[in-house]
């Protein structure tokens, strides 16, 4: 937003000459063409509504700004209009952060130096590639592209610069895209909520249009019910609550009271299209309260000199889009499983250029407490407990509050497949922990990485390792009849060695192997420091700065003390393999032939694992002897006593794979396992999952 003086003046001609109400008839076609469009996606795809509002918004823009036509789901100027919209509603609101009274360096100054390249292609990208076209003699008709050609002939002469080009072209692509959709997505807000309106407005659009056709731009000044329901959109819900704030350039006086030179002003225009002494019932919807007298919003496009130079435009699309959808379509309330309608919250969080819409209740949750939320619920251990307590009041799916941050307690199989699984392209990310961070515990693999594991360790692969697996349960039997008082010594050694043996080609021959006690080490150090996302200063992340002995920083500074051990851990096998290869000795193994793989990071995960899960069969077979036996029985009969089991026998003994699956079942390693991350915003039957919610699978109790 330029300041007000040369360059703004320069900006305000070139919107106007491009943008007054008379030139933007010429562009009804386009907005026409995209709201019918918008239309068949919604009907085709309605749980992707939110995508295709900014798809439309987007599609307008781009079109008359940039000769540019949105034809594919994955088009870059569509990608680039939601990342940037993203970047700005995490920046908070224009004038609304302390940091703009007070201008030290804060997180907000942080995010916005680090996502400003990313900000910055958006005033680039449209240009570059315009550009790029009219070199080429191959540009669209466009605004800029006609700006561009203009320039070329006539240089600086012209009236504006390059930079103004840039500029104008910026503005009308992020101010043009976030409104009108953030409005649209009030207006079907309004739709859900108030039927009774969306059925006199399509009443109306029969009776004048008919049912023949589609309402088009020569419709409007014969639908006074629907002029009146874009009216009330904007008075209901501004996209804009309190404006952008302007700025007094001299001192001034208003009424008798002193306005002072530099004041910052902001008009709230929330406060003036919800004025009880100029609207009846202000916080409902009534599109015929403009029939009975009761004045337009004036506040709609702004004031004065700032006044929003595209909106003879931007009310175009809305009408249109609108008009569409209702002659098309019927919006109606959700419903959940049981098929009951589920009632949209009206709940809001304002940025810089937007409303972003939360028109779905997020799933319940028990009564939070001012600032804090649910802080106070949740226990520091048995989370899974606590969990399953709150699945019997608030169902399979609870959402609780940490200090602003949503988690989604997940609380039966069907979720957590429908989320986990199903959606996992946007709940495969893992939330930034500072206590696991000190162990250098890798939760946040990239997709080579990935790729990789999945090469080593798929089902056909896996099957090259039984020859080690086998001969070390054979150890480990052996060992268990001869040592049993050390027992979970005697399984720590079994899965250390299996994974030693795969990943570094090193085999494990005693008990007080230096990996072997490694592991030990680092296993009860880990078990030790809470669960993941379950410790104060993951939430309070200043208390990272604390000292050591005050309240909530226990678990980092034990973790901080234990680091150099894990890193132990993840270092040493590696640096020995490494040794290994330059004398020429290295064993065969996942590390020695890629190294750069990272392989070791993962490998104290899967021993901790391993030795819980072998631990829990050990319990249960000394608890439940009549499986034990009969599981004897049945490997006596199939196998005899001649030999002992190999993989060839697994399918021929189902009570033996029965007791595997109930191993894991009856007490699973992990019971609450490891938290994932919501990238996105997204919808589970009905309820609004916001992006970045910490997800949490209750595995322990979703069990079938």
């Amino acid at each position: 937003m330029p300041r007000y003086g040369k360059t703004f003046h320069q900006h305000r001609r070139m919107f106007h000459e491009n943008f007054n109400k008379t030139i933007v008839a010429k562009f009804q076609p386009i907005q026409t063409r995209e709201a019918r469009l918008l239309v068949q996606n919604l009907c085709e795809h309605p749980e992707d509504r939110e995508k295709y509002l900014s798809r439309f918004a987007v599609s307008i823009i781009t079109r008359i700004g940039f000769g540019h036509h949105v034809d594919a789901e994955d088009d870059p100027y569509v990608a680039l209009a939601v990342e940037t919209s993203e970047t700005l509603a995490k920046a908070g609101s224009g004038g609304g952060m302390l940091i703009e009274i007070f201008p030290f360096r804060t997180k907000y100054v942080q995010y916005a130096k680090h996502q400003a390249p990313r900000v910055r292609e958006l005033y680039d990208f449209p240009f570059r590639e315009v550009q790029a076209q009219t070199a080429r003699g191959s540009a669209g008709a466009s605004i800029m592209a006609s700006q561009l050609e203009a320039h070329s002939r006539e240089g600086d002469d012209i009236g504006y610069s390059l930079l103004d080009i840039k500029g104008m072209g910026a503005t009308m692509y992020v101010a043009g895209v976030d409104t009108t959709s953030s409005s649209l997505s009030i207006f079907i807000l309004a739709m859900t909520l108030y039927p009774e309106c969306q059925a006199r407005a399509q009443e109306e659009l029969d009776a004048v249009v008919g049912t023949d056709r589609l309402p088009d731009f020569n419709d409007r000044g014969s639908l006074p019910y629907l002029e009146g329901i874009i009216r009330e959109t904007l008075r209901w819900h501004h996209p804009i609550p309190s404006g952008a704030p302007h700025r007094v350039m001299e001192d001034d006086v208003y009424d008798g009271m002193f306005v002072p030179k530099g004041s910052m002003v902001i008009a709230n225009i929330r406060g003036m299209t919800w004025d009880e002494s100029l609207y009846s019932d202000p916080f409902g919807f009534d599109p015929a309260r403009y029939a009975r007298g009761e004045p337009p919003p004036a506040a709609t496009w702004g004031f004065g000199r700032r006044k929003c130079p595209g909106r003879h435009l931007a009310d175009a699309s809305l009408w249109i889009a609108m008009a569409t959808i209702l002659s098309t379509l019927s919006i109606t309330k959700a419903v959940d499983t049981d098929g009951n309608s589920i009632t949209p919250e009206t709940k809001f969080e304002t940025s810089l250029t937007r409303s972003k819409k939360i028109l779905l209740p997020l799933p319940p949750g028990p009564p939070t407490d001012p600032l804090i939320g649910h802080l106070r619920l949740i226990p520091l251990t048995d989370h899974h407990l606590f969990f399953h307590e709150l699945s019997k009041s608030y169902g399979d799916v609870v959402h609780l509050d940490v200090l602003g941050r949503s988690m989604i307690v997940l609380n039966s199989t069907e979720a957590a497949e429908d989320l986990m699984e199903t959606r996992s392209a946007n709940y495969s990310d893992r939330p930034f922990f500072r206590v696991l961070q000190q162990f250098v515990v890798v939760l946040h693999l990239s997709g080579t990485f990935l790729l990789r594991l999945q090469q080593h360790f798929n089902k056909t692969t896996a099957a090259g390792y039984r020859p080690f697996q086998i001969a070390e349960a054979r150890i480990l039997a052996q060992t268990l009849s001869e040592d049993p008082e050390d027992k979970e010594g005697v399984l720590t050694r079994f899965s250390t060695a299996v994974i030693m043996q795969i990943a570094y080609g090193h085999r494990v021959t005693s008990i007080e192997d230096r990996y072997v006690k490694l592991a030990e080490e680092v296993g009860a150090a880990v078990a030790l420091t809470g669960s993941a996302g379950g410790t104060l200063v993951d939430f309070f992340p200043i208390l990272q700065y604390l000292p050591s002995w005050f309240p909530g920083t226990y678990y980092l500074n034990f973790a901080r003390e234990w680091a150099p051990k894990v890193q132990q851990m993840h270092d040493l096998p590696v640096q020995a393999v490494q040794a290994q290869l330059e004398e020429g000795i290295a064993k065969q193994s996942i590390v020695g032939s890629q190294l750069d793989a990272l392989l070791h990071n993962e490998a104290g995960a899967h021993k901790i694992e391993d030795i819980k899960a072998l631990s829990v069969f050990l319990l249960a077979m000394v608890l439940y002897p009549e499986y034990q036996a009969a599981a004897q029985a049945e490997i006596d009969a199939v196998i005899g006593s001649q030999r002992l089991p190999e993989f060839d026998d697994r399918e021929t003994l189902p009570l033996l794979n029965c007791i595997v699956q109930e191993t894991l079942r009856w007490h699973t390693p992990l019971p609450t396992g490891i938290p994932h991350r919501a990238m996105e915003d997204d919808v589970y039957n009905g309820m609004f999952i916001p992006g970045g919610s910490i997800t949490i699978s209750n595995i322990r109790y979703n069990s079938p």
